[in-house]
């Protein structure tokens, strides 16, 4: 589902690209700056700390923006979990998508 929403904004191609290779997909630094952040913060957590915060405003992200990357992010890993435990996908779920992107993330 994330990755249709991603696609209803950044379209198929950019995705498909950032899917295969974010980092050397064709995207803003910003953008560059979270997903290495989530992706430290997916697989080595407790290694996250204060520099990778700075890196992040350094960026160009504020607090907020933070914050809401880290809200997705950890939705997100939950919902890859539940759908190996109990055998579910969402993924290209398009109305999901379509959902989610009318709605906003504000309701978990």
């Amino acid at each position: 589902t994330h990755g249709a929403v991603a696609s209803s904004y950044l379209g198929d191609e950019l995705i498909t690209k950032v899917l295969a290779d974010w980092e050397r997909a064709p995207l803003p630094d910003r953008l560059r700056s979270t997903l290495r952040f989530l992706e430290k913060l997916t697989h080595a957590p407790e290694s996250v700390d204060a520099r990778d915060l700075r890196a992040l405003r350094e960026a160009g992200l504020n607090d907020a923006a933070i914050r809401d990357a880290i809200y997705v992010c950890s939705m997100m890993n939950v919902m890859d979990r539940l759908e190996h435990a109990f055998g579910f996908s969402t993924a290209g779920s398009r109305l999901s998508a379509r959902s989610l992107r009318w709605i906003g993330y504000r309701m978990f």
